[in-house]
């Protein structure tokens, strides 16, 4: 599976990095294995567009975007915030791919996923967390090289672990 990440682009404006993977249907023990093999490309920047911070910002003068413009690509990192300057994503690049911890926000300021990813690979563990008060983790686990390895966890919103899976031989048993 390839994910172009939503950059928030002149006038193409995609909401979120990661978007399958953190909404839309509930990350569970059962689907968190479509994950794998996800590829993080990083779109081109717009021709013409010179070295160095890149912004662009929404009707009202706040921020929607920040870059960094390196020999034609974006390097460094990438926010992106939503209305009212509050944080959607953050994304660290270097040589122009996605490497080190991206993560998302909902719209009220609660994390909403934390996913380590070198050169464009899921690779390391990752975190999805509930929409609630306590902002507690809801999944974790860890992906090698863009598969599961090892042990996921479920958690309620108490902190309570209630579901765990072992990938063995590249599948997940549920164990709880």
């Amino acid at each position: 599976m390839r994910i172009t990440l939503p950059l928030i682009l002149s006038s193409v404006l995609l909401l979120s990095a990661c978007e399958s993977m953190s909404s839309g249907p509930e990350v569970s023990l059962k689907n968190v294995q479509s994950m794998e093999g996800t590829e993080f490309e990083v779109p081109p920047v717009p021709a013409g567009t010179k070295d160095g911070e890149y912004l662009r910002h929404y009707n009202d003068g706040t921020i929607r975007f920040k870059s960094w413009v390196k020999n034609g690509c974006y390097d460094r990192y990438v926010y992106a915030y939503y209305g009212g300057g509050r944080p959607q994503m953050t994304m660290p690049l270097k040589n122009c791919k996605v490497n080190g911890v991206v993560k998302n926000y909902q719209q009220n300021g609660n994390l909403k996923s934390e996913v380590t990813v070198r050169d464009g690979r899921l690779y390391g563990p990752f975190k999805y967390y509930h929409d609630s008060a306590s902002n507690g983790v809801y999944i974790q686990g860890t992906m090698e090289n863009g598969a599961l390895t090892g042990t996921v966890k479920q958690f309620d919103t108490a902190g309570k672990l209630v579901s765990e899976g072992k990938v063995t031989n590249g599948r997940m048993q549920i164990l709880k």
